[in-house]
């Protein structure tokens, strides 16, 4: 047990000794998280678990800010840094971003990256670029019109190609609370008969009013005949409805990914065999041929 308890001493003072430091001028010292920093100001988190509170000081009474490195910061920093003429700058951001789960930034990056080589591989091969993608490699692709995904028709998955869904209201029964307002219950009210006397009535259940002249009266539902159940209305008493994905086609149209390019939005140039270089259609030379 104690060792147990010195290994959760440890591990809180890790976690202490981690934290963003804000050394204030009067001699005090904030440990938590900077959130935010600005020309005039810092802003800490304090606190843990669901007890935290955010607090913002002025740079003229601050001394010193000293913030954890980490993962998440490092990327972050790396990202910034990133230069068109470094490729292994963009090397190392990629890596870092992808390491703290930041796919799409680190996709964004790695398309920079690539076009940033392939103009410098252009610009090396000048003269010698296939006139097709004009060193490229590849070309957008015409199945998809370079946008990655085609409009494809295939069964509707929703209905599984029936065109009908089971009917919401009823839920297959074809049967459902009476909609023609009765009472749902037997109920005690006072009401003013045609003769304009007031009266004390027990107003069965699946009942309606009826008002006659100045006063009101009361008789059986006509449409569910004082069951207060009738025909559902909305699949007339059917059980299914039309499918409003496919709106009852049975079919629709998809967004799929194309298979032309894969997605990719672009396919190797068929002039260079995707080499970039001038070459036979279906395979272009490759630098040591050339040479």
């Amino acid at each position: 047990m104690r060792a147990l308890a010195a290994v959760a001493v440890l591990l809180v003072l890790a976690a202490v000794s981690r934290a963003d430091v804000i050394k204030l001028k009067s001699g005090e010292v904030i440990e938590g998280d900077v959130v935010a920093e600005t020309e005039d100001s810092v802003t800490i988190r304090t606190g843990s678990g669901t007890i935290k509170m955010t607090t913002t000081y002025r740079r003229d009474t601050i001394e010193s800010v000293t913030r954890e490195e980490t993962p998440a910061r490092r990327a972050e920093a790396l990202a910034a840094a990133v230069k068109k003429g470094d490729p292994a700058s963009y090397r190392a951001a990629i890596a870092a971003l992808r390491e703290v789960g930041r796919a799409a930034d680190a996709d964004r990056l790695q398309a920079e990256l690539d076009a940033v080589e392939l103009e410098a591989w252009k610009a090396a091969h000048a003269g010698r670029l296939c006139p097709e993608c004009k060193g490229d490699k590849a070309l957008p692709c015409k199945a998809c019109g370079g946008k990655g995904s085609a409009r494809v028709t295939g069964l509707c998955e929703t209905c599984r190609g029936t065109g009908r869904i089971v009917c919401p209201d009823c839920r297959g029964a074809m049967k459902g609370p009476c909609r023609g307002g009765c009472f749902k219950e037997d109920t005690q009210k006072t009401v003013t008969g045609p003769d304009g006397k007031r009266y004390d009535l027990t107003i069965k259940k699946g009942m309606i009013l009826v008002r006659r002249g100045m006063g009101e009266w009361y008789q059986a539902c006509p449409k569910c005949n004082m069951t207060c159940v009738a025909p559902c209305e909305t699949c007339r008493a059917t059980g299914q409805v039309a499918c409003p994905d496919c709106q009852g086609k049975g079919v629709r149209e998809v967004k799929a990914k194309c298979a032309a390019c894969e997605g990719k939005c672009r396919v190797p140039c068929a002039a260079c065999g995707g080499t970039g270089l001038k070459g036979e259609a279906g395979g272009g030379k490759t630098d040591e041929q050339q040479r």
